[in-house]
């Protein structure tokens, strides 16, 4: 059984519902792990890593608007935080962006995608 706690004002809320997610995706359990990344985003809009797990579960449901808004949201969370231009995208990320730029029909970006994708690319992102 799950407890949930009614305070959803303490400190570091948003960042306990997004590690609930992501603790939830490892147990293969979605449902949780996406009403936990919802939470974290409602709580804390500039959560990164939650935007791109919602942009990834949508993307796994075929929900492309979705996907597109949250990895938007990721994107923006990215810059906001500063990570733009210091750290590089992971795998999922660039594997996310592949599957919309291909589901979009945009060769360019999704080549763009595939290309980082390889190992011995990394150095270029």
């Amino acid at each position: 059984m799950l407890f949930r706690s009614a305070d959803t004002g303490y400190a570091g809320r948003a960042e306990a519902d997004e590690n609930f997610g992501l603790t939830s995706l490892e147990l293969k359990n979605t449902a949780d792990a996406g009403e936990a990344f919802l939470r974290a985003t409602y709580l804390e809009p500039s959560l990164v890593q939650s935007s791109l797990e919602l942009c990834i579960l949508s993307i796994e449901r075929g929900e492309w608007p979705e996907a597109r808004a949250w990895f938007e949201r990721y994107l923006n969370a990215r810059s906001d935080a500063g990570r733009a231009e210091t750290i590089a995208h992971s795998d999922r990320t660039l594997q996310a962006g592949y599957d919309l730029a291909s589901e979009a029909g945009d060769d360019d970006a999704a080549a763009t995608c595939s290309v980082y994708l390889i190992p011995e690319m990394r150095h270029a992102i």
